[in-house]
C-alpha cells in the first residue's frame, strides 16, 4: 500500500459587494486577507476559477477586460460565473471627451509679422 498523499491548495476570491470577482489567488503563494472568499479547493497549485458544471478555468483566464471590468462574478453557491455583455457594458467607462481644438494661432501671426516686418523668412535663419 502507497502512502501517497494529495495536497490540496485552498484558492479564494476578492469580491466586491455586488459579487464581481475582482481577484483570485492561491494561498500556496499568498496570504489569505480579510473579507476573502474560499472558493474552491484543489491539487492545483495556480489559481483556477471552478465553474457550476465543475470545470476549472485554465491558468492564464483573463478576470478583466481591457476596461479592467470584472468579467466574472460569484454565484450564491460559490461558483464563478460569466457576467452578460449588458452587465459588461453598464460597468464600462464612459469614453473620454475629444481633445479640445488647437487654438487659433492667427494672433500669435500677426505678432510675429509686426515683429519681423512682415520678413518670417528672417525667423528660418535662427
Amino acid at each position: 500500500m502507497s502512502d501517497l498523499t494529495i495536497t490540496l491548495y485552498k484558492h479564494y476570491v476578492r469580491i466586491d459587494e455586488r459579487r464581481r470577482i475582482l481577484y483570485g489567488y492561491s494561498a500556496a503563494f499568498e496570504e489569505v486577507q480579510e473579507g476573502d472568499v474560499l472558493h474552491h479547493e484543489t491539487p492545483l497549485r495556480h489559481f483556477r476559477l471552478r465553474f457550476a458544471d465543475g470545470t476549472l478555468s485554465d491558468g492564464n483566464l483573463a478576470l478583466h477586460d481591457s476596461f479592467t471590468v470584472p468579467l466574472y462574478r460569484l454565484d450564491d453557491d460559490g461558483f464563478a460565473e460569466l457576467r452578460t455583455a449588458e452587465e459588461l457594458e453598464a460597468d464600462r467607462p464612459e469614453p473620454a471627451p475629444p481633445p479640445e481644438p488647437p487654438p487659433d494661432l492667427s494672433e500669435l501671426q500677426k505678432a510675429m509679422e509686426i515683429l519681423t516686418g512682415g520678413h518670417d523668412d528672417e525667423l528660418d535663419d535662427l
